[in-house]
């Protein structure tokens, strides 16, 4: 596990493929069980930060020069670069969550879906013909990620929009039940129907 910029990025040390991105500290605890991640490396700063989510069962490397956080994130992106089976997958995974994702334009209160890769956004609304929004104490959006946490998808809806970023190691079983959850939280907090 190699920290960059952006967040953490899960690389296989044997074959240097990019398996996942995380953003935070809490979703890290997940990644390394699910990995059965051993060792991990990153800026000293932090460590300490880091251990109080992870426990101190890994063998955890750091650094002290800043330039070095660059310097992995720069390898990371010639690993993405160069890896064909990584590009590969991230074009199937994009489009799977594209047909996956066509299957909601038939909820009456799904008034826009816009993807751009792996990020997706479902707008959701009063009345998708008139695209009317619903009002700001329906809190629609909110309700409907409440809905999706019971079906065991976590997601935080920007205002109406609800938004889905699968990580790249999503298989297409884990893709499918993150859209079904949605679907099925639309249609139980909003009404309408499966057409």
């Amino acid at each position: 596990m190699y920290r960059n910029n952006i967040g953490y990025s899960i690389v296989d040390n044997s074959t240097g493929e990019f398996l996942c991105g995380i953003t935070n500290h809490k979703d890290i605890l997940n990644i390394i069980r699910e990995y059965r991640l051993r060792e991990i490396i990153i800026p000293s700063y932090q460590k300490d930060q880091l251990l109080n989510y992870v426990g101190t069962d890994l063998m955890v490397t750091t650094y002290d020069d800043w330039k070095s956080d660059s310097c992995i994130s720069n390898y990371l992106k010639e690993v993405l670069n160069k890896s064909v089976s990584s590009k590969k997958k991230r074009r199937v995974l994009k489009r799977n969550l594209s047909e996956e994702l066509a299957s909601l334009w038939s909820l009456p209160n799904v008034g826009d879906i816009r993807q751009e890769g792996l990020v997706a956004g479902v707008e959701l609304v009063a009345n998708w013909r008139t695209r009317k929004k619903f009002p700001l104490k329906a809190r629609a959006g909110i309700r409907v990620c409440e809905a999706m946490v019971k079906r065991g998808v976590l997601t935080r809806p920007i205002g109406d929009v609800v938004p889905l970023l699968p990580p790249y190691c999503t298989t297409q079983t884990q893709l499918r039940k993150m859209v079904r959850a949605l679907r099925e939280s639309i249609v139980e907090v909003l009404g309408g129907s499966h057409v």
